[in-house]
């Protein structure tokens, strides 16, 4: 809308219209009224230089109307082209008298004027002008001479005054924020669109119908309101506006439900603590009193992927696209009014490099039987949980999840042949290497050993052979003889398997003789025993006849005592140390001599004990003289 200003004059003749026109052209965007100008006088006793209004208490007033006085003045005609002219109004005489005017809608304005003692026969040009709140007029006084000299001093506009202009025409107002059905949290921007045909001063907004903040007067129009001051649950929103002229709208009313209840939300999996390699789901549970609208997983407080819309809350995470090591994952629950709340972070490191592993016992190629140790070695960047060993392939015992990493396999429950055997480590986060495989050949036959000297039941002495023989399916490594369950001597790794045993090393009496045979893959056979009795103790003999230092000749008994701890079984005399005649293997112990047969003069006789074990022991000489032959 247009501003206004109205101009009253009273004699055309006095006041150029041209330039009345000259002064509206020049302030295009107001419209005007224009009236004729009349005197109010001031009553008698107060200021005079002070304006008067009309039915003021200062000024003198009258019940005269204005009459039609517009078309004799020539005003009409003068100004009724003028562009943005709305209206022409008439006063009276310059009397004291006074005037109304109606403006612009019906508005009723009041002329206002001073007393301009003097020029009676002169009258005042009043200009009316709206203000620029649109809601007041504005009076100027610009004073008429009858030459151009008084014009100059006098014809200045200047301001006397100015009275509210009438306004009936309330505003209009909308809500614009929030929508209708909305559900707000947490601080919300509540504004509104308001216009009127003079202005709006000013928007009030309103909560359940109780003012909401203080009144916004300037454009555009919203308050910042903070929600958590309102219970939970449905509410009205509207908006209050005002013009200058009191006039008030209220909007429609939006309905909302706050909601300041924050939605519930944990970290399903990973496990805080876990170590996560590869594809890992990432997974939450959440809760809301009205519903939750979306889960955003972080990774270290990042977004990671996009927000889950629907429940069960999961993703699933890439993580070599993360460095290894140690991360933070929480997930960030969103309801529909906008609330939000963060997890409790868990903890997980990342590990994308597989274990090292290699097999360390038994030795590719080796053969084995029995139980046997299988070892291996493994490393990894975080750390090894676990090795689990093969057999062809195949888990072989339980998972060893302590170093050093080993089982004893009974491979006696395997068959007898070629193997292989590996070992397959395992990280915590699932990475699994298994190591290169080795074979071995599997022999759980054993060989055949036996005893073949000396016989069971002898009885040998001093340096004695043992022998054995052996065989083995895959072949005998070595053959050890035993004396009584006891290594004798070293193992012999080639046959024939013999040793000389020096029994005299060993006690005399009964004793057991036997020979283990070990193969390839350690089967290990003892042949059955051999029983031997040692004698070591040599028999005792004294010779008894003939006595030592006799002389004798002819056929001469010569004859020995001897004993033996497990008996003599023969006596050899000798005749100078040589055998003479046969062995006596029967006491007593004697032999006939002929003297004959030997020179004469002194020879030395003796006997040779002998037990069943090859002792023997010679009796002390006794010397003899043979004499003349008879």
């Amino acid at each position: 809308m247009k501003l206004g200003i109205g101009v009253l004059e009273w004699s055309p003749s006095r006041t150029d219209a041209a330039t009345l026109k000259g002064y509206m052209d020049a302030d295009a965007d107001r419209d005007f009224v224009v009236g004729t100008h009349i005197f109010l006088a001031p009553i008698a006793g107060t200021d005079a230089s002070r304006p008067c209004v009309y039915n003021d208490a200062y000024c003198i007033t009258s019940n005269y109307a204005p009459n039609g006085y517009l078309d004799g003045a020539g005003i009409w005609d003068a100004l009724k082209d003028i562009a943005g002219l709305r209206a022409i109004f008439t006063g009276h005489s310059h009397g004291a008298y006074s005037a109304q005017m109606t403006g612009t809608n019906g508005n009723l304005v009041q002329a206002l004027s001073t007393l301009n003692p003097g020029y009676a026969g002169w009258g005042n040009i009043i200009l009316m002008k709206f203000r620029t709140d649109n809601q007041t007029i504005e009076f100027y006084s610009w004073k008429t001479a009858q030459n151009v000299a008084d014009q100059a001093s006098w014809g200045a506009p200047k301001i006397v005054g100015w009275i509210p202009r009438s306004d009936n025409t309330a505003p209009t107002v909308s809500m614009t924020a929030p929508t209708d059905g909305a559900t707000p949290s947490g601080m919300v921007t509540v504004s509104a669109t308001a216009s009127d045909n003079v202005g709006v001063v000013g928007v009030q907004f309103l909560l359940d119908d109780s003012l909401l903040g203080t009144e916004d007067t300037t454009e555009p129009y919203f308050i910042s309101w903070d929600s958590t001051t309102a219970s939970s649950g449905p509410h009205r929103l509207s908006a209050r506006a005002r013009d200058a002229a009191g006039n008030l709208t209220t909007s429609a009313a939006v309905s909302v439900t706050i909601d300041n209840t924050a939605p519930a939300v944990s970290i399903t999996a990973p496990a805080d603590g876990a170590t996560v390699s590869g594809m890992v789901t990432v997974s939450a549970t959440a809760s809301d009193n009205t519903g939750v609208i979306g889960v955003q997983f972080l990774l270290d407080g990042v977004a990671l992927g996009t927000e889950v819309t629907t429940g069960p809350y999961a993703l699933s995470w890439d993580s070599t696209t993360a460095n290894s090591g140690s991360h933070m994952l929480s997930a960030r629950a969103r309801d529909a009014a906008g609330n939000l709340t963060t997890s409790a972070t868990v903890s997980v490191t990342i590990d994308n490099g597989a274990p090292t592993v290699s097999m360390t016992a038994p030795a590719n190629g080796a053969t084995v039987s029995g139980m046997v140790t299988v070892s291996a070695t493994a490393s990894d960047n975080i750390g090894v949980v676990g090795v689990q060993f093969l057999l062809d392939g195949v888990p072989l015992g339980a998972e060893d999840t302590t170093g050093p990493y080993s089982i004893s396999w009974d491979s006696t429950t395997a068959n007898s042949g070629s193997h292989t055997l590996s070992a397959q480590a395992r990280d915590a986060a699932g990475h699994v290497t298994t190591s290169p495989t080795v074979s071995v050949a599997i022999d759980n036959t054993a060989p055949t050993v036996s005893m073949t000297a000396p016989a069971n039941g002898s009885t040998p002495s001093g340096m004695v052979t043992v022998s054995a023989t052996a065989s083995d399916n895959r072949g005998v490594v070595g053959v050890q003889f035993l004396l009584d369950g006891v290594p004798l001597g070293t193992e012999d790794t080639t046959g024939p398997y013999s040793i000389s045993w020096d029994s005299t090393a060993a006690s005399s009496g009964s004793h057991t003789l036997s020979a283990r045979a070990r193969d390839a893959a350690g089967n290990f056979t003892t042949s059955p025993t051999v029983s031997v009795t040692i004698d070591n103790t040599a028999p005792t003999i004294s010779m008894t006849a003939p006595a030592n230092g006799a002389a004798v000749s002819g056929t001469v008994t010569v004859s020995a005592t001897a004993s033996d701890n497990r008996g003599v079984v023969g006596v050899q005399f000798l005749l100078d140390g040589v055998p003479l005649g046969a062995e006596d293997r029967t006491a007593p112990y004697s032999i006939s001599w002929n003297t004959k047969a030997v020179s004469l003069g002194s020879h030395t006789l003796a006997a040779r004990a002998r037990d069943a074990v090859g002792n023997q022991t010679t009796s002390a000489g006794i010397v003899v003289t043979v004499s003349k032959k008879k």
